[in-house]
């Protein structure tokens, strides 16, 4: 992919737990609105944390990053045989309702806000896809940063 600039800096990780979409809200009157998933809040926190404990000493993302995101899910019990064997049908990527992939994606820019980069409207290329995880997988977000400098 092109994306303009030189790349100076790469890094990735891997978040365990089930992916949160962040978007949608219930507006609980006198002004307040809250997040209608109730497990966005302790993914971003699980995002910040990792991304925080992993970024590379002389980590520098100030011009553009690209993003790159892969969330695995986990499968359902419909996709198996009662043997346990994967169904021949059973499909790679998730289209059932697991969480919109933009609404995905706007957890983890969110969450990187503060820790990667100053604010996610730095984000100048974004990547990202949704499917199920392998038998040696967990549920998780594999996350990809490259940090851009202006040519």
């Amino acid at each position: 992919m092109e994306v303009g600039g030189n790349c100076i800096d790469k890094y990735s990780f891997t978040v365990y737990g089930r992916p949160a979409p962040q978007g949608s809200k219930t507006y609980m009157g006198r002004g307040k609105m809250v997040e209608s998933c109730k497990r966005v809040k302790p993914w971003r926190k699980d995002i910040k944390i990792t991304a925080k404990g992993l970024r590379p000493t002389l980590w520098h993302a100030k011009i553009g990053v690209q993003l790159e995101v892969e969330f695995l899910f986990k499968r359902p019990k419909h996709h198996f045989r009662t043997n346990g064997e994967l169904k021949p049908k059973a499909p790679f990527h998730c289209t059932t309702r697991v969480g919109d992939i933009d609404k995905l994606s706007r957890a983890v820019a969110d969450a990187l806000t503060g820790v990667i980069y100053e604010d996610d409207s730095q984000i100048i290329s974004l990547k990202t896809t949704k499917r199920y995880a392998r038998r040696n997988e967990r549920e998780s977000a594999n996350i990809t940063l490259l940090a851009y400098r202006s040519s």
